[in-house]
């Protein structure tokens, strides 16, 4: 489950698709910087469909009851899993 704790790095994938947050802004106004939390699915590599929410406790809620029955990917897991540190032959 996506949580205050993993947003940045973990994503949920079904298939060709997968779903993420991430973070961005705007300025207002009155010069003041408003926080964005962007729910993000992609089919492959396109950006498809893209939700703007003011907080990230929404954004995690929403993607959570969306796609939560979706496959759990932790991309810093996913990324130590190759290459020279797992290799065994050393």
């Amino acid at each position: 489950m996506i949580n205050e704790q993993n947003w940045t790095h973990c994503e949920y994938v079904a298939g060709e698709n997968r779903v993420n947050l991430s973070i961005g802004g705007e300025t207002k106004y009155d010069n003041s910087y408003l926080e964005l939390y962007y729910l993000n699915k992609f089919l492959e590599e396109d950006l498809v469909h893209q939700e703007v929410l003011q907080n990230l406790n929404d954004a995690i809620k929403l993607i959570n009851s969306i796609y939560g029955h979706w496959d759990f990917k932790d991309k810093l897991i996913s990324e130590k899993t190759s290459g020279c540190s797992t290799c065994e032959a050393h």
